[in-house]
């Protein structure tokens, strides 16, 4: 059973399935693809740094591989407080290739919220 609390419908999730609406693609799953058709094409980039796709992937995956060291599991929930860098969508897609919940702020720190059921 899940740990999150949800008003997903199975059913209407089926439905827009069956008409093409929603695939199985993940944030994460996006940009491992990007980052395999052009790995030298920038993906993003704030007033510090440029990242490309292969820099990105990565970052990423680097960062996903701590946060599973760290023994968190899938469903769990992961607070960032981060301004709008490249930092914080590191994390999100992070987040994405592990199976958290991304919990974003308004503050400036970062804080890593280990609270699994």
């Amino acid at each position: 059973m899940s740990t999150i609390l949800t008003l997903h419908d199975p059913q209407t999730a089926r439905n827009y399935y069956a008409k093409g609406w929603w695939r199985e693609d993940t944030l994460y799953s996006l940009c491992k693809r990007h980052a395999r058709e052009n790995p030298g094409g920038f993906a993003l980039r704030d007033g510090r740094r440029r990242l490309t796709w292969a820099q990105l992937l990565n970052w990423v995956d680097a960062l996903a591989a701590n946060l599973h060291a760290a023994e968190l599991k899938r469903g769990c929930r992961v607070s960032v407080w981060l301004p709008n860098r490249v930092e914080a969508v590191v994390v999100f897609l992070a987040c994405s290739r592990n199976g958290y919940v991304c919990n974003p702020s308004l503050h400036q720190t970062i804080l890593w919220e280990k609270s699994c059921s």
